[in-house]
């Protein structure tokens, strides 16, 4: 798997999660062999100013490993700040949440409220841009959630990533399209969701087609603790198991078969 310039061997990634990708997460996740670990999404605000709380959780993997600072906010100096600061500790990549749709985050119009404001995004991105080195990638992750959930869900969540890559070939136009493609990442949540549908082995197939199909950048699920049939009788969600009846690994095995896009 590749990233800009960062080559990463095993193409597995931690993704950032708040009260979790602590240091002594990430260094377990990174000795058992996960290729690339973020920290957990720190407020650009509160590390620009220097809080003792948050500049805490702003720790450089061990042993020189490779790793991304995930960061949020919507001041453009406080964001360059934050970018300047992760880089100054060692951070390969800094990726700017635009997704989190978190009540907190979202009452302070950063986050998934960014998508309301595309010019304030584009110069939030363009200055953490400005603050990195040329080779330390800066990517955005921007999530469609609780989109339309009627007829086939294997199809909607296919028609959900195709609308957000037409979205992308309108931003970027003068892309390839083979670019445009590997600028999307599908994460798909297997088994019983939040808003109640769910994502069985077939929906989850169509998803994987597409994706072959495509070359898109990323593909992966939420979650691999999920990914058994133990909790088949439950009705709402659970960490721990998919809560459809399912045979341990099955979704691990389907996806593992996404080699990702052509080399460019």
């Amino acid at each position: 798997m590749r990233i800009g310039p960062i080559d990463i061997d095993v193409p597995v990634i931690l993704a950032p999660m708040a009260a979790v990708t602590d240091l002594p997460f990430r260094t377990v996740a990174e000795e058992l062999g996960v290729g690339f670990t973020i920290t957990e999404f720190l407020s650009a605000h509160a590390l620009s100013v220097g809080d003792k709380k948050t500049t805490g959780k702003l720790t450089a993997s061990l042993g020189g490993r490779k790793f991304g600072v995930q960061i949020f906010g919507r001041e453009e100096h406080m964001m360059h700040h934050a970018a300047e600061i992760a880089v100054a500790i060692g951070a390969s990549l800094v990726d700017i949440n635009m997704g989190c749709p978190a009540k907190r985050v979202v009452a302070g119009e950063c986050g998934s409220a960014l998508m309301r404001e595309p010019e304030i995004a584009q110069r939030l991105v363009r200055a953490v841009v400005s603050a990195v080195p040329a080779n330390v990638p800066v990517t955005v992750n921007i999530m469609a959630m609780n989109f339309k959930t009627g007829g086939n869900w294997g199809q909607a969540m296919v028609d959900s990533a195709q609308a957000t890559l037409d979205q992308l070939r309108k931003i970027y136009p003068n892309a390839s399209e083979a670019v445009q493609n590997r600028s999307l990442s599908i994460t798909v949540m297997i088994g019983r969701n939040d808003v109640g549908v769910i994502t069985q082995p077939d929906d989850a197939q169509k998803v994987i087609d597409f994706a072959k199909s495509r070359g898109v950048g990323r593909l992966g699920f939420w979650a691999l603790a999920r990914d058994n049939g133990a909790c088949a009788k439950k009705v709402k969600a659970q960490p721990d198991c998919s809560g459809i009846a399912q045979k341990d690994w099955q979704f691990t095995q389907q996806f593992a078969s996404y080699a990702g896009p052509a080399s460019a």
